[in-house]
């Protein structure tokens, strides 16, 4: 049998664009079709090709169909970026069809699909994800498709809480635990709730759920937590958890979560989610203090999200850069490049968690002496946490104005700060926090002549650790205590 090949390209361009466009379109209608017919595993095998001759034989909805299968293999292989691509194509093409109700589930499927891509690529606060939820939450109510409401409000859900929303929040994840129906739902109604209590600052309660959540994880639920609510749904709760338990003054056992966290998401080889873990395990060293582990994870997440394409991790991990470059003397370019990648992260649409990376600044400027700029960014930051979700960090942001008015010299607002770092820490149950909040105001009181009332908070606070003694924190703390328990000399000899 005859083969005929072009012997360049362009002669093939200029071959097929000197055909009628009718001409064309059956062209591509007939190919279709016999690749359907008497290549029905050609066809099952490459539906991006398929869907080309659909889409130009004036087969839309085929053509729809195609690119959604594609799309959705792609996502299975964490090819996010080639599933958006597939998948937005088939959208555009069924949007533009005339309005018709059997288009609707059509759309439905394609808005579910597409949900996981978006969040990868956009980042959960993009705008893009609410419009996509929203529509899907009105299409699967117009249907009458009760199930497929939990999917759109996670959606919803997402964009609300890293955009700081504090009552959408609670109420969408309230939503979830109503609602839930299968196995999988009932696990992301407790992360919902688990991520709602802990930027909340409710720690108690969000270690008990995050608890719960993880005695209702299964396996075997991956496939469907990865097509329906994404492949992050999964480490919602775990990777939260490892932060929390550090708050809460058991940095081991953060420890041991953040290791068995690594050792699943490597197993799995998924890179979004190895990169999603990566973010907290860059954030727990962060915590700790440890300038050289932040600087290797940081690393890594970063190569990893420009390989990927994930601007979200990609921008935090900058910001991480940026605090190791300050932590080794260079605070003109440390300062720089956080400011860099905390403008890029926000321009993604994310909020959350804002006193947090606001830290990296503040931290920066006290080392800089910039007082003035460090104190604004603290009042901003303390400002939004008022009205917003996100006030987990408020002791922290206290403790680091304290730190801001001893360097300016106010030393009557900055003890008055660190008091204020030390209420919220307490009534957070916030251990971490309190130890550092309290060692702030025993070295401010000290420096006055006031040991007897500097050791009293420091003791109480450090008294409440039972793990967590080789951590730079309770070690500083531990030789403070020992300075200020030494008696002064009697002065009269």
């Amino acid at each position: 049998r005859a083969r005929y090949v072009f012997k360049h390209a362009l002669i093939q361009d200029a071959a097929y664009l000197s055909l009628l466009a009718s001409d064309r379109q059956q062209l591509h209608r007939r190919l279709a079709r016999l690749l359907q017919e008497g290549f029905p595993a050609v066809a099952e095998a490459e539906p991006e090709m398929m869907a080309h001759h659909c889409e130009h034989g004036d087969l839309t909805l085929e053509a729809v169909g195609y690119l959604q299968q594609a799309g959705t293999r792609a996502m299975q292989r964490s090819a996010q970026l080639e599933g958006m691509r597939h998948l937005s194509h088939a959208l555009d093409l069924l949007l533009a069809l005339p309005p018709a109700p059997e288009l609707l589930r059509p759309e439905l499927e394609l808005r579910a699909a597409i949900a996981p891509a978006l969040t990868a690529i956009k980042g959960w606060g993009a705008s893009e994800v609410a419009d996509n939820a929203r529509r899907w939450i009105a299409l699967a109510r117009e249907l009458g498709e009760g199930g497929r409401v939990i999917p759109s409000l996670y959606g919803l859900w997402t964009f609300h809480v890293l955009r700081g929303d504090r009552q959408p929040s609670f109420e969408l994840a309230a939503d979830f635990a109503r609602l839930a129906e299968t196995p999988a739902q009932v696990f992301i109604g407790y992360s919902a709730r688990v991520i709602a209590c802990f930027y909340g600052g409710r720690f108690t309660e969000m270690l008990a759920l995050a608890e719960q959540a993880s005695a209702l994880y299964k396996p075997n639920l991956l496939p469907e937590f990865a097509q329906v609510f994404g492949e992050e749904s999964t480490l919602l709760s775990p990777t939260v958890e490892l932060w929390a338990l550090w708050i809460a003054g058991r940095p081991e056992a953060a420890g041991r979560t953040r290791d068995e966290l690594l050792a699943a998401v490597e197993a799995l080889r998924a890179p979004f989610q190895i990169g999603f873990a990566l973010l907290f395990d860059m954030i727990l060293w962060h915590e700790l203090r440890e300038t050289e582990q932040v600087d290797r994870v940081a690393k890594r997440l970063l190569a990893l999200s420009n390989e990927k394409d994930f601007p979200f991790l990609g921008t935090l991990a900058q910001c991480a850069l940026g605090w190791v470059a300050c932590q080794r003397g260079d605070l003109e370019g440390g300062m720089a490049e956080i400011q860099e990648g905390l403008d890029q992260h926000w321009a993604l649409g994310a909020k959350l968690p804002w006193g947090y990376w606001a830290l990296y600044q503040i931290e920066a400027q006290l080392m800089a002496g910039r007082i003035s700029e460090g104190l604004a960014v603290v009042r901003e930051a303390l400002a939004l946490s008022e009205t917003q979700l996100d006030v987990f960090y408020d002791a922290e942001l206290y403790r680091l104005q304290g730190e801001l008015l001893r360097a300016s010299g106010d030393l009557v607002e900055a003890e008055a700060a660190f008091r204020q770092a030390l209420d919220v820490a307490r009534a957070q149950a916030a251990r971490s926090f309190e130890l550092r909040a309290a060692a702030g105001l025993a070295r401010l009181l000290a420096e006055q002549g006031r040991d007897a009332e500097a050791l009293p908070a420091l003791q109480a606070a450090y008294d409440t650790f039972q793990e967590g003694f080789a951590t730079r924190d309770l070690q500083e703390a531990r030789e403070l205590l020992d300075r200020l328990s030494v008696s002064p000399p009697d002065p009269r000899g």
